[in-house]
């Protein structure tokens, strides 16, 4: 007869980490082609269309340079690392978080409540890995994703949705017609 334990590992839950990690390179990947598309959309917006609602039109010189070349020879506005920690910061610590309160609920109440740390580090262990080695393994990991998402913070190659050179701009109005 199988155990009850069988059914209800708590190594589910850490693969779910691991298969989260995987999905969070694939979107740190995806996100840097969404910077390289904003990019060029954002040419055309302020160098093109912007210019084209001002009279009189005069878009600025370098604009069609920078987009061709961009066209022709891509290049990502933002590198990997801050991709990666973008994408971190702003939707995976979350998950990451649930999934270690699911954890430790899993490890602390079922199949009955804990009451020593030592049972808690018994019950962590998966297979012939002892609970110790999987809690140092989970809290390195942790620490890891956090010293990323600090270290990442200050990354500011991309420009996002709004260039630099525009935060600025002062609101133009349009002339008045001479009477």
């Amino acid at each position: 007869m199988a155990s009850s334990d069988q059914y209800t590992n708590h190594s589910i839950i850490i693969l779910n980490s691991v298969l989260i990690t995987l999905f969070l390179f694939i979107e740190a990947r995806r996100y840097r082609y969404y910077e390289l598309w904003s990019y060029r959309v954002r040419l055309i917006e302020t160098d093109f269309y912007a210019a084209m609602l001002i009279p009189p039109f005069k878009p600025r010189a370098e604009w069609s340079d920078k987009l061709a070349k961009s066209l022709l020879v891509p290049r990502f506005p933002i590198s990997a690392w801050e991709a990666f920690g973008r994408r971190l910061r702003r939707n995976y610590l979350w998950i990451y978080m649930v999934l270690l309160l699911a954890w430790i609920a899993k490890l602390s109440l079922y199949p009955t409540p804990i009451g020593t740390w030592g049972e808690l580090v018994q019950r962590a262990h998966i297979g012939i890995i002892p609970g110790v080695s999987v809690m140092l393994i989970v809290g390195l990991v942790y620490l890891t994703l956090i010293v990323i998402a600090i270290v990442t913070l200050r990354l500011r190659a991309a420009s996002g949705e709004i260039l630099p050179r525009h935060e600025n701009l002062r609101q133009v109005e349009p002339k008045q017609p001479s009477e």
